[in-house]
């Protein structure tokens, strides 16, 4: 039997996946533990490794003998050590479909309330203070300019649900040919900094890796036009939490929306929590009472099409391996 290494459990039951893994001819292990050593010690003989949020890392690859395959419970693989397993032939899978409307709504939420100044608000009234005009300059959403920096599945949806708040969209995003831009009727910014100049609201939406790692630090927020919004629903990775914090205490940002953090969960004594301007949510983009099913589904055919000989549906690095 085909031996399944669960890295961490992130579901409320694993009742249908072990049943499921069973019936197609493996069987589960559950890690006692997440951290690395642990994971050597009761991973080595995976033949399939399935992995929500503990560090998949080179050692713990090297130290897998004849594994075939990585399943990531999520949208990404920044967990996933990708040129490492590339380097040992293991297939690295994952869900990128899963909750990309719930993503987009959860943006859209958090940018439409920090443009309102609904969290000042909202802490302001719960302090008896009753006072409409005090959250200062808040645009009419039709006037305001919403700028993406990166113009992937989530964001698309993004950009329409800006565009129904009669909002001009701008995306930044090297990778697209310019029809794509033309088709979602959203401007094109040849640079990051011209989006960061013009947009009244700034959301992320890029993958993290080494190279977009910090891709929103000090000077991204200069260029970043007075008293913007700043909405991350991504990966907290992709911005320097201590240059957010500058932004936010002299004012170039005028407010910001998080989902995610470099630390999470976001320690107890960040200055984020001090701030009014700031709404947080605990990456919490993800959720619905549909979407944590879906993805339950969707990892377990992953890892039972493995099990069968069957072709995956999603490789990350199918080009890498020749695939």
């Amino acid at each position: 039997m085909k031996r399944v290494f669960v890295t961490d459990r992130s579901w409320p039951s694993y009742d249908d996946f072990t049943s499921r893994v069973e019936a197609a001819g493996g069987t589960v292990v559950f890690a006692s533990a997440t951290d690395e050593q642990t994971l050597i010690c009761e991973g080595g003989e995976a033949d399939v490794v399935v992995n929500s949020f503990a560090k998949v890392t080179p050692d713990f690859i090297n130290a897998l003998r004849h594994c075939e395959t990585i399943i990531r419970t999520g949208i990404s693989v920044d967990t996933i050590d990708v040129p490492a397993a590339t380097a040992r032939g293991i297939k690295v899978c994952y869900v990128p479909d899963y909750c990309q409307g719930e993503v987009a709504d959860h943006t859209m939420t958090l940018a439409a309330s920090a443009l309102r100044r609904v969290a000042f608000l909202d802490k302001r009234m719960r302090s008896g203070v009753w006072n409409s005009v005090e959250a200062g300059g808040v645009p009419r959403l039709s006037h305001a300019v919403f700028g993406l920096i990166g113009f992937g599945a989530i964001a698309k949806k993004v950009a329409a649900r800006a565009r129904a708040f009669d909002m001009q969209v701008i995306a930044y995003d090297p990778y697209l040919n310019d029809e794509v831009f033309v088709e979602y009727g959203v401007q094109r910014a040849v640079k990051m900094e011209d989006a960061l100049r013009d947009a009244d609201v700034i959301s992320l939406h890029l993958p993290l890796n080494p190279d977009t790692y910090h891709t929103i630090g000090e000077s991204a927020f200069a260029a970043m036009k007075d008293g913007a919004v700043f909405v991350n629903t991504a990966r907290g990775g992709l911005v320097d939490t201590e240059a957010l914090i500058a932004a936010l205490k002299s004012g170039k940002l005028g407010a910001a929306s998080l989902d995610v953090f470099e630390t999470e969960p976001l320690e107890s004594d960040s200055e984020l929590f001090k701030m009014d301007q700031v709404l947080l949510t605990p990456h919490a983009a993800y959720y619905s009472r549909e979407s944590l099913p879906e993805l339950q589904e969707k990892s377990t055919d992953e890892v039972v099409r493995v099990l069968r000989g069957e072709q995956n549906r999603v490789i990350f690095n199918k080009r890498e391996l020749g695939l």
